[in-house]
């Protein structure tokens, strides 16, 4: 459990606002990240094919957290 054996790890949605270009939706604070609201759900859920309708940084942001950085090749540990 969270706070056991140590702090908790920050939510990887964490400083971003997730807002919905075509719903009256918005969560978060932080960098914004503009999206239709199923690409959002999508990327709430880890799934990088949301990303590709996202725009702003923080959409850049939760495309380096879901999918790495763009020297590593692949997804990040644990995803």
């Amino acid at each position: 459990m969270c706070g056991l054996e140590g702090p908790c790890a920050p939510s990887p949605r964490e400083g971003v606002r997730f807002v919905a270009v075509d719903a009256d939706w918005a969560a978060g604070e932080g960098a914004a990240a503009h999206a239709p609201a199923l690409s959002i759900a999508m990327i709430l859920t880890g799934r990088p094919i949301g990303l590709g309708q996202a725009a702003g940084p923080g959409a850049e942001l939760m495309r380096r957290r879901i999918t790495g950085p763009p020297d590593a090749g692949g997804p990040a540990p644990g995803r």
